[in-house]
């Protein structure tokens, strides 16, 4: 069984590197949202999605001005920043069949298409493994579905990069030093304590939607706050404005968590390497001290959904915990 001091510790540490997670998604999807990486990077792919100059010159303009797909726009400037396989399917469907999208037409202007490049050699090659309309559309589907793969890697491997960057900057910004946040609650066990039932006690605010999103409930607004993945704008600055007030809520509530638990950290005087033994010791403890940083920074890049899990996990152990230490009264007063 978990000695009580280390497990107060544990939860005191996952709880911190869930806020910090709140915090770098909520500044990781800022990032997004205000330079547009998201639509960039998908038009760039939809671009080369077929590689010739037809498809890059022609078809592709035909393509981003398809009413399927211009209904996703934010804003009328920027390309969409998702696009489902259906309204890529029937987009190339209607380009296709000339304005109709049932297979006779298409099968009719495919067929009189003289030229090789864009998208009619594989529309032919489609045609001729299909004998409906409904199959030529999933078809496709399954071919953008298979094609997104490459942007939906790209996005996870950016994501992950830039995530642990902003977890760095702010672990060291904070000073959340995950081996000093250690050693202090392991010297003060009432400390300790206090933090594992003040992380007890605000659990119950966070919660994990079917998404997998975490979603953090303002105990002084009673609003759910959760980090959406799109951006909503209507009418640029002040779509991104509207766009980014679930995220600036999110990192406000996780700071003010962060605040009042009390954790020690911040470059306060207590939380600063001290040796009085000479410089070499004093380099020893600024190593361990950027040491420290660097394991939250890496902790917290693993991301809320994981700390929220393993939060879940271990607090249940602290009271039952607890509860083994308790004596039972009942018996000792029968033996008597």
């Amino acid at each position: 069984m978990f000695n009580s001091t280390i497990l107060a510790i544990i939860i005191t540490l996952v709880f911190i590197y869930l806020i910090t997670s709140i915090i770098v998604t909520g500044v990781n999807e800022a990032w997004f949202i205000l330079t547009s990486q998201r639509s960039k990077k998908l038009k760039e792919f939809m671009e080369s999605f077929i590689f010739d100059d037809e498809w890059r010159k022609t078809t592709f303009t035909e393509f981003s001005k398809s009413p399927f797909i211009d209904i996703l726009r934010k804003d009328e400037n920027h390309f969409p920043d998702a696009i489902p396989p259906a309204n890529f399917a029937k987009a190339i469907l209607t380009i296709a069949g000339e304005g109709k999208s049932d297979l006779k037409s298409v099968k009719e202007n495919v067929k009189e298409h003289s030229g090789t490049g864009s998208i009619y050699p594989l529309l032919r090659s489609l045609l001729s493994q299909v004998e409906t309309t409904a199959e030529l559309q999933k078809e496709l589907e399954e071919l953008f579905d298979t094609a997104m793969e490459r942007v939906t890697g790209w996005y996870r491997k950016y994501a992950k990069i830039l995530s642990f960057i902003i977890a760095l900057l702010i672990a060291g910004a904070l000073n959340i030093d995950s081996v000093n946040i250690a050693s202090r609650l392991w010297a003060d066990k009432d400390l300790a304590e206090r933090n594992a039932d003040f992380v007890t006690s605000v659990l119950p605010q966070f919660s994990k939607n079917d998404k997998g999103e975490i979603v953090i409930t303002s105990p002084a607004s009673g609003k759910t706050v959760i980090l959406k993945d799109t951006a909503n704008k209507a009418k640029e600055i002040k779509a991104i404005a509207d766009s980014l007030k679930p995220v600036a809520e999110s990192i406000r509530n996780a700071g003010q968590m962060m605040k009042d638990s009390g954790i020690p950290m911040g470059w306060s005087q207590p939380n600063y390497p001290v040796c009085t033994k000479g410089s070499c010791c004093l380099f020893g403890r600024w190593l361990i001290k950027i040491l420290g940083i660097l394991i939250t920074a890496v902790a917290v890049s693993l991301g809320a959904p994981f700390w929220f899990d393993v939060l879940t996990r271990v607090t249940p152990l602290r009271k039952s915990t607890a509860e083994t230490a308790v004596p039972d009264k009942t018996k000792s007063t029968a033996k008597s």
